[in-house]
């Protein structure tokens, strides 16, 4: 499908009517994060989306694959799978091109390789024409204004934003590319010197990238700007993985990178890209493990924040336990790329902050992982903060097929749960769901017996 791109349609006849479906609890296998990891070993540049939808009963998946630019896919590993009468197969080899014809996806042959060919070049004429009249244009108007500067992280933050202004908009992101790409030996560099303050700085300047990608939807700026993050957060399990060693410890490094993470998340819930929120929330916390075994960056980020007594801070000679929502709060109110919809101090910044907390355990709850990974911070603030976002997931199906694809029953426990959560880590603080809608659905949707 990635050849040409389209849509997959699970549990629907070819003619796009509901057929069985898929089973209840086959909803998580077709969660985006898993289904991408499985996937990318074999296309590793594959682009797709998913969701659940629960249509007249019947729940459906469906599966959006974006066309490669090429027209053709090649297989990065072979395709094996065992047979028992047969012993092992072998569906397609490393190196494989495939193309699609119609409705079959096939191996190329010459017939296709002239056809690719023939799109290659009137592409190539496309890209030239373009230059052509791009060329044309500057020479022919008033003044040609220069090329604007590469950015480079040491850059006032100011400047720096100014300038990532400029090159998205004339569509030059070649530039912002290449400086995310270099992010890991950057941030391994500043780890190994013990230098937070630079390393912080840096951090600050990805999260207003990803900003401007959330504001303009700009999918590969978005995508680029979280790999950024990763690096980071990567070099800090380097950093972990060497006992004995001076340099900025891991803990830090996570914790600052998710506070962050949070503060983009909550400009994700007020600027309603669900799917960016759900992105921001289910990455893994460690290399190669998926998020729905282990714990997500942010919850890995707290467990070992809290560990090294990070999440607290001195106040009138006493110590004081801080919540990542208000520090993400902080960092939104530092940068005004994080909150373009608000002014500083803005009392949404904190509500969509505990909405975003809360829509994340949500999304990690529905892929089937453990829930007990799951930490209610939002639960140090008022319930009437975070309520709004649990009627819409209640209210709104486009909303919880894309953020968290759950059946009713299966929203009313995972919110039974959190409310016991949230009790049970701030109690004295939360108390439970007030909002008479998301009471009158749980009342809607008792707990199973012996649940």
């Amino acid at each position: 499908m990635s050849a040409e791109g389209g849509h997959i349609l699970v549990g629907a006849t070819d003619s796009g009517e509901l057929a069985a479906g898929i089973p209840d609890a086959d909803a998580p296998q077709w969660d985006e994060a898993r289904l991408r990891g499985r996937i990318r070993r074999y296309l590793p540049d594959v682009d797709l989306r998913t969701a659940v939808h629960l249509i007249d009963g019947v729940m459906v998946a469906v599966v959006w694959v974006s066309p490669h630019p090429l027209g053709f896919a090649i297989f990065a590993a072979d395709g094996q799978y065992d047979d028992p009468p047969r012993g092992q197969q072998t569906v397609f080899r490393q190196g494989d091109v495939y193309v699609r014809r119609g409705s079959a996806s096939v191996r190329a042959d010459p017939r296709d390789m002239e056809r690719l060919r023939l799109r290659f070049i009137e592409q190539e004429r496309a890209r030239v024409r373009r230059e052509w009249a791009s060329d044309v244009t500057s020479v022919s108007g008033p003044t040609a204004s220069p090329p604007p500067r590469s950015p480079a992280w040491d850059l006032p933050i100011q400047d720096f934003i100014s300038l990532v202004e400029e090159l998205l908009a004339r569509g030059t992101n070649v530039p912002l590319r290449l400086l995310l790409a270099r992010t890991k030996s950057v941030a391994a560099d500043l780890i190994a010197a013990d230098d937070a303050r630079q390393l912080n700085d840096i951090l600050d300047r990805i999260a207003c990238v990803a900003a401007y990608g959330l504001t303009l939807n700009l999918d590969w700026l978005v995508r680029e700007s979280l790999a950024a993050f990763w690096s980071a957060y990567e070099a800090g399990h380097d950093r972990f993985a060497q006992t004995g060693t001076r340099g900025l410890a891991a803990q830090k490094v996570w914790l600052d990178i998710a506070r962050r993470v949070v503060a983009l998340g909550a400009y994700a819930v007020r600027a309603e890209r669900w799917q960016y929120a759900r992105d921001l929330a289910l990455r893994p916390g460690e290399p190669n493990q998926p998020a729905t075994l282990h714990r997500t960056w942010i919850r890995y980020a707290l467990t070992h924040a809290a560990r090294a007594d990070l999440l607290t801070r001195t106040e009138n000679g006493r110590q004081v336990p801080m919540s990542i929502i208000s520090l993400a709060v902080e960092d939104a109110n530092r940068l005004e790329p994080l909150r373009p919809d608000q002014p500083s101090g803005s009392d949404a910044i904190l509500e969509s902050a505990c909405q975003f907390d809360a829509l994340a355990g949500l999304a990690y709850m529905a892929t089937g992982a453990r829930w007990g990974n799951v930490y209610p911070s939002f639960a140090a603030f008022h319930e009437y903060r975070t309520e709004p976002i649990v009627v819409r997931l209640i209210e709104d199906g486009e909303v919880r097929a894309t953020v968290a694809p759950l059946t009713d029953d299966g929203l009313a426990d995972s919110l039974r749960w959190l409310d016991a959560a949230a009790r049970e880590q701030f109690f004295g603080i939360w108390d439970h769901w007030y909002d008479q809608r998301i009471q009158r659905f749980l009342q809607e949707h008792p707990a199973a017996p012996n649940a």
